[in-house]
């Protein structure tokens, strides 16, 4: 192209004809495929945003009226607490290796990771040992165990005869003082907030004495979720006893009171009412092993009854250790209904230990299957 110098700047001259080189001409070829490619790309996006909004059905996830696009699959994850005992990391190891008990009807649930909760106290060589036992993702996400503004923790102890009980629990187990009431807090009201969720839409939680030594019926074979109707599965509702629960009920009732609002599944509540009524205890929920939606957990005013019962006065969980089976019965008949809660048992759950007494803890129930079989689910390990 030939260009003239004129008086104010520089002009090419318009009846020249550009003589393009070959360099230029495939410059230009790639500009235009380039563009080409993007206006498709930008066509097709579209399309696809369109047709996920208008066509996708939705469905109800929180269990309170609200709707969510319908996903194709879950994103589960397993969760569990992990004090830093000898313990209860060796029974976890028992734990893990018992998730390859679960018949699962999705081959991609076995890829579910396993958070493990801990206080940052887990070291590393421990964290390779805990990753050994399972074949699944194993992450760490930390907790800070803090107490609820307003709440004195020494206080408390010299001035409460019930609270200075309560920050006892679990010392004779080698774990430290509030360590029990702060673990019923976590599964209560903190694990919903943690940011080490925001990536799951269900969660399994299991406790570290614990294991499956049977897949299950078909029910079970939604492990480590549930079904996309359900906001809740565990076990129950059973029976608890006289002891933890002081004040907690009629808590409950006023605070229903003070928000205007009636239990969204009577028929649950109805059995609470009547078993208070008639024994003074409450029902329960089995919470060492259960499956949660996020989305009902998280839900405003669930979470604002959850912080009710561990943040604020009158700070039940640590001055009457207010059990987390107890107060999670309660939530369900509160903000569930019939339909989207799953109270059933795990045919091949197992939970618990030989014994706890003066402050030694017995082996763990599931250690009874590898000591016998040498795998979890009863079948005799191959030569």
């Amino acid at each position: 192209v030939r260009f003239h110098k004129l008086k104010g700047g520089i002009c090419c001259r318009g009846t020249m004809k550009a003589r393009l080189t070959q360099h230029q001409k495939s410059w230009f070829i790639k500009v235009a495929v380039t563009l080409a490619s993007t206006a498709a790309l930008f066509l097709m996006l579209k399309h696809e945003k369109l047709r996920t909004s208008v066509v996708s059905p939705i469905y109800n996830t929180d269990g309170g009226g609200g709707v969510r696009r319908l996903q194709t699959k879950d994103r589960p994850a397993i969760t569990t607490l992990i004090p830093n005992t000898p313990n209860d990391l060796r029974d976890l190891c028992y734990a893990l290796r018992s998730l390859e008990s679960l018949a699962v009807d999705d081959p991609s649930l076995k890829d579910a990771p396993v958070l493990c909760f801990n206080e940052g106290d887990i070291g590393f060589e421990k964290k390779d040992m805990i990753r050994a036992c399972t074949n699944r993702p194993v992450h760490f996400p930390e907790v800070d165990f803090d107490f609820p503004p307003g709440f004195n923790a020494h206080i408390e102890v010299e001035n409460d005869k019930m609270a200075k009980t309560v920050s006892h629990g679990g010392q004779n187990l080698g774990r430290p003082a509030w360590g029990y009431a702060q673990m019923i807090r976590f599964w209560t009201s903190r694990i919903w907030k943690h940011p080490a969720l925001d990536n799951y839409d269900t969660i399994m939680r299991i406790d570290t004495d614990s294991c499956f030594v049977n897949g299950g019926d078909e029910e079970d074979l939604n492990l480590p979720s549930i079904k996309k109707r359900y906001i809740y599965r565990s076990k129950g509702p059973g029976t608890g006893i006289n002891q933890w629960i002081d004040g907690l009920y009629d808590f409950a009732v006023n605070y229903m009171k003070e928000e205007g609002m009636t239990p969204s599944y009577p028929e649950l509540w109805q059995t609470i009412e009547d078993t208070w009524n008639k024994n003074e205890v409450l029902r329960t929920v089995g919470t060492n092993f259960e499956v949660s939606r996020l989305s009902f957990f998280r839900r405003p005013d669930v979470a604002k009854w959850l912080d009710a019962l561990t943040e604020t006065p009158p700070y039940g969980v640590f001055r009457y250790r207010w059990g987390d089976a107890q107060t999670r019965v309660l939530t369900l008949a509160m903000f569930g209904t019939k339909e989207n809660i799953l109270l059933r048992v795990h045919p091949g759950y197992v939970h618990g230990r030989e014994f706890i007494q003066r402050g030694v803890m017995g082996p763990s129930k599931c250690a009874q299957y590898f000591n016998q079989y040498g795998r979890i689910d009863g079948a005799k390990e191959s030569q």
